[in-house]
């Protein structure tokens, strides 16, 4: 692995992108310093409002008062 070899200095993982038993791996060697950060993403929700049941207003109206918008 690139990271192992010294050919990159940091590997950042989401959603799967670094597996938890590589980062496993990697917290209990002690050459390694590991930390793990809150999530540095934008998550999105496209809605197609050409059709139902999103063609709806009270449809939308539902949906933005169910999604929780404020960051933990």
């Amino acid at each position: 692995m690139a990271f192992e070899t010294g050919d990159i200095d940091l590997l950042y993982g989401n959603e799967g992108l670094l597996p938890l038993d590589t980062f496993a791996r990697f917290s209990q060697n002690p050459a390694y310093h590991t930390q793990l950060s809150q999530p540095i993403e934008t998550v999105m929700l496209a809605l197609n409002t050409a059709k139902a049941p999103t063609n709806e207003l009270a449809v939308r109206e539902a949906l933005n008062y169910a999604v929780n918008k404020i960051a933990d």
